[in-house]
């Protein structure tokens, strides 16, 4: 994306608006258009009322479970290929639910504890057993079964003629530690009765609605719940620790199916729940999931999705190289056009309209379109934007190394080796391809001003840019070389 090829308008000025306007929008995409879009169902379900009621709850939330009990606690363990679950007799309680491709622990505590008639059953002791695939809790006229199955279980609860709470109070677990505050940052709550909804939640509020299912999302992880039998509400209430905590408040039958997903916007769609809605990924999210599905295609060759980030900055620099080529040869007519255009200053100093169309007239003498030096920066804007935001959020870069220190392409460089080995391509990038004296002093600062800028981003967008830049200064070196050596 190299503007200093433009000859419309002052260089240093144009480099400037340029890449601050990319960066603007890139921030603010990123904090406050990062949301999906509603979406309609495509099938009614009559039989869910569409009417929702909410009411927010004045008195506090529930409190966190008292940690010492007097009793001995037993767990009992489900495990398959996907995840390892702990069912303890404390509540009658899931205790831990570890996805063990990702390794990652999703309960941070105590969940799905139980409440009858408003007495808080969380410390109390259940009868615990396990039967095949079902764990089975009971205390007194109260039974839970957890039936488990390939993504998280079916929750079977019953209290003989009494309402009931079902409590995921402590929420999803933060996963990602070495960037708790972007794993937070993408906490949210959703629900899905006619359309799917994105809850705003920061007191505790009462969702007076029978939904085809709630869900809960971490960056890279998302807990659907999905009621069998109507219930009577649910309530949603931000905790101080950021993390959302869920009941759900039915009849004495209860029957509540639960996953534990990665969030992978195919493997989302194909429970044809309408659960992708909740990772499209914003205006860009199409073109991401094309090219996170090109490096899918591309990584069993390599084994390595750094390299496949590296291939597919020469795929662009190749695709790109047309647009490119016509740059580099607008940038030795502009040399050539620097006598004349010096004259035409001179000569019109006092009248820039007059100078701007005999600019324009000895500009389209030569062949030259000064709009046209843009379209290597408009059609590389949405790619670098889609690129970003997929880099940032798919869960095939969480844990996904490079070389060396790169342990994760998902997060920043930890030692900054990578945004400074970019800024200095960068750096010769731009003092290779400046043809004017005059803006030496631009061609450092924006190398600067970019690694300052990269220094937060994913390891992986870094590399991108990095190779990228490389690939640039072989394209410029080579244009030189072969057009005699010529600026």
């Amino acid at each position: 994306m190299d503007l200093s090829r433009c000859p419309e308008m002052d260089d240093s000025k144009r480099i400037i608006i340029a890449f601050v306007l990319v960066f603007i929008i890139l921030f603010v995409y990123n904090q406050v258009f990062y949301k999906p879009p509603p979406k309609k169902v495509s099938e009614p379900q009559p039989e869910k009322p569409v009417q929702e009621k909410v009411e927010e709850i004045v008195e506090p939330a529930p409190v966190e479970e008292k940690e010492m009990f007097e009793y001995e606690e037993l767990v009992l363990t489900f495990e398959n290929d996907n995840y390892r679950a702990e069912v303890t007799n404390r509540g009658g309680g899931v205790r831990s639910l570890y996805l063990k491709r990702y390794r990652a622990e999703l309960m941070p505590g105590i969940n799905f504890t139980s409440a009858v008639d408003g007495q808080d059953l969380t410390n109390e002791q259940f009868d615990i057993k396990k039967v095949a695939d079902t764990i089975i809790c009971r205390r007194d006229n109260i039974e839970k079964r957890y039936v488990f199955n390939t993504y998280g279980f079916l929750m079977l609860s019953s209290v003989l003629g009494k309402k009931q709470d079902l409590r995921f109070s402590r929420g999803l677990a933060v996963t990602e530690f070495k960037n708790r505050g972007d794993d937070l940052k993408r906490f949210a709550c959703y629900v899905k009765t006619e359309g799917l909804k994105k809850l705003k939640v920061k007191e505790a509020k009462r969702y007076i609605v029978n939904p085809a299912w709630i869900g809960l999302r971490t960056k890279y992880f998302f807990m659907p719940v999905e009621p069998r039998r109507p219930i009577e509400s649910f309530t949603l209430w931000k905790r101080d620790d950021k993390r959302y905590g869920l009941t759900i408040t039915t009849s004495s039958q209860a029957e509540l199916n639960v996953r534990f997903l990665p969030i992978d916007y195919w493997f989302l769609a194909g429970f044809k729940r309408e659960f992708e809605g909740i990772s499209t990924g914003g205006i860009f999210g199409p073109i991401g999931r094309l090219i996170l599905q090109f490096f899918r295609l591309l990584y069993p060759l390599v084994k390595n999705f750094g390299l496949v980030i590296v291939l597919f900055s020469l795929m662009v620099k190749l695709i790109l190289h047309p647009l490119n080529r016509q740059q580099l040869e607008m940038q030795r007519k502009m040399q050539l056009l620097q006598p004349e255009m010096e004259k035409l200053g001179k000569k019109y100093k006092d009248d820039p309209q007059a100078l701007n169309k005999e600019m324009m007239d000895l500009y389209k003498s030569f062949g030259l379109n000064p709009a046209g030096c843009f379209l290597p920066l408009i059609v590389q804007l949405p790619l670098f934007m889609a690129l970003y935001n997929m880099l940032l959020t798919a869960i095939d870069f969480r844990q996904a190394a490079f070389i060396f220190w790169i342990r994760d392409l998902s997060i920043k460089d930890p030692y900054y080796v990578l945004p400074i080995v970019m800024g200095a391509m960068f750096l010769i990038q731009s003092l290779i391809t400046s043809t004017d004296p005059r803006n030496r002093m631009m061609s450092i600062f924006m190398p600067v001003f970019f690694t300052f800028i990269f220094l937060n981003f994913p390891s992986g967008l870094q590399l991108y840019w990095l190779s990228f830049n490389l690939f640039s200064i072989i394209e410029s070196l080579w244009y030189r070389k072969r057009s005699g050596g010529r600026r």
